[in-house]
């Protein structure tokens, strides 16, 4: 008797499981943020971290879209975030157009950024239109993921270019959520989704700087970094061009654009920025006393 009681309980747990993650779970389309780090793929070193979310929503071609926007901080705040692309799912797949990403460039066609029906064997062409590079992605295997939530969500694992990509239903990629239109660099770095966090609660968390969704502090590089306490302003932020930062002891003023490359640097604590392409930038301030980065959106 004991025996049977046995064999049912796991009967019953598998089939728990299993119909636990034959549930579709979509990409939320609302109140979602994703926190990607631009991480080398040998030291684990981390240069650059980004936030995306979705604010609102729009119409095109008589389709409803969710406006993908790169944050200016760890909240859905539209007055300092970046317009960056709109997307939308159907039957399980995710389309994404009026793609304007500032000094990459803009898209108007309608691409597809995921295919959650993809079975093992098949394949996914990475189409980057600003890269200009195109590779078949091979589906490996496909397991299931636990999420934060208790809810079990379908991976999906590709082999061959690029590296490590890998699908997460309700997700989206293990190198963030606008991967491919967003690849990574070639200076040795990539992207990593570190954290989702939808409704104010952390769903999927793959953070190895602090185990955390958002890591507190400037993180630029987990084994050299200095976090300055000092006061100080950089205003106006937004601006049309000209800001003015006020701290003391400036060593150094670094502006690097939204893929992390530096494009700017100066000792001076006023600078022009207007001739640049409108969008979210980054400033790196090096003090006697440590780092301070921030976010300047430019309109």
């Amino acid at each position: 008797m004991e025996k049977i009681i046995l064999i049912f309980i796991v009967f019953l747990s598998f089939n728990i499981n299993t119909v636990q993650s034959q549930i579709y779970y979509p990409i939320p389309d609302t109140n979602v943020i994703w926190n990607v780090y631009n991480t080398n793929v040998s030291s684990s070193n981390v240069n650059g971290r980004w936030q995306y979310g979705i604010i609102g929503d729009t119409i095109i071609n008589l389709k409803e879209y969710n406006k993908v926007y790169l944050l200016g901080d760890t909240s859905l705040n539209i007055n300092t975030a970046g317009y960056y692309a709109s997307i939308r799912e159907e039957n399980k797949i995710v389309y994404a157009t009026d793609i304007d990403i500032p000094s990459i460039g803009y898209v108007d066609e309608e691409i597809i950024v995921y295919d959650f029906n993809l079975e093992v064997g098949d394949t996914f062409l990475v189409d980057d239109n600003f890269y200009n590079y195109y590779n078949h992605a091979i589906v490996q295997y496909t397991d299931s993921v636990t999420l934060l939530d208790n809810t079990v969500h379908r991976r999906i694992i590709f082999g061959g270019f690029p590296e490590n990509y890998f699908w997460i239903e309700g997700v989206g990629s293990g190198k963030g959520i606008l991967f491919p239109i967003i690849p990574f660099t070639t200076d040795g770095y990539e992207p990593l989704l570190s954290c989702m966090k939808y409704n104010d609660t952390a769903l999927y968390i793959n953070n190895n700087i602090c185990g955390k969704c958002f890591c507190s502090g400037n993180i630029i590089d987990p084994n050299n970094v200095l976090e300055c306490n000092e006061k100080y302003s950089i205003f106006p932020n937004p601006t049309t061009g000209k800001i003015v930062i006020n701290i003391k002891n400036i060593e150094k003023i670094f502006i690097y654009n939204s893929k992390g490359q530096l494009i700017n640097n100066s000792d001076k604590t006023d600078i022009d920025i207007g001739t640049y392409s409108k969008g979210l930038y980054f400033i790196k301030i090096i003090t006697n006393n440590g780092i301070i980065t921030k976010k300047i959106l430019l309109k």
